[in-house]
């Protein structure tokens, strides 16, 4: 069951079936090793309340994996160790999902070692074309394999919705940071709900 919201009834389904508060668990869960967004999972409750409340709480130190981490779990809607499985299927090369996913090389060749991922991907024989040189045919730009989780209308359809960026960050749907990744800023995406009228 996923949860709308997180009130005074359901922080006492969280302790009674845990046996500890609610911050109690949250730090537990955490030390597992956990992402913000597995926790989210395995209490039952919607990631943008579950994030809410980590940020309210003063819990999201607990959590292990960086913001840009966890900005791309918020984007592609899975772990970040999925994510890197899901490009190493699809015989991408660790140059080029570094590149996808915006991270610095030799750092996401850390996070590979850290996660244990680097076993996923292929020798580069058996990689795609465009993943073995930047000879003829090597694609510009940074393509996305997966669909976004949220495509610009629905994301403009929530900034409509919530045009106040405080209201936004407790009430929206999407995580704010979607909307930076995906528009620049705020401003930017509100400005394209809301256009300035121009002068004549």
């Amino acid at each position: 069951m996923i949860l709308k919201g997180l009130g005074m009834e359901d922080i006492k389904r969280i302790r009674k079936k845990h046996g500890k508060p609610f911050k109690a668990v949250v730090v537990e869960l955490a030390s597992k090793g956990m992402s913000r967004h597995e926790a989210a999972q395995t209490l039952g409750m919607a990631r943008t309340t579950f994030y809410t409340y980590c940020s309210r709480y003063g819990l999201d130190c607990f959590f292990e994996k960086s913001p840009k981490l966890r900005q791309i779990e918020e984007e592609y809607g899975e772990s970040f160790e999925e994510v890197v499985k899901g490009f190493a299927e699809m015989r991408y090369s660790r140059r080029r999902v570094a590149s996808i996913l915006g991270l610095n090389l030799s750092y996401f060749r850390s996070l590979l070692e850290k996660y244990d991922l680097s076993g996923h991907f292929l020798p580069q024989k058996e990689m795609r074309s465009d993943c073995k040189g930047h000879g003829p045919g090597w694609p510009k730009g940074k393509p996305r394999p997966r669909p976004p989780r949220y495509n610009d209308a629905q994301i403009l359809e929530q900034v409509r919705k919530y045009p106040n960026m405080s209201m936004f960050k407790v009430f929206a749907d999407i995580d704010i940071t979607t909307v930076y990744r995906r528009f620049g800023s705020f401003a930017q995406a509100r400005e394209k709900v809301f256009p300035t009228p121009k002068e004549n």
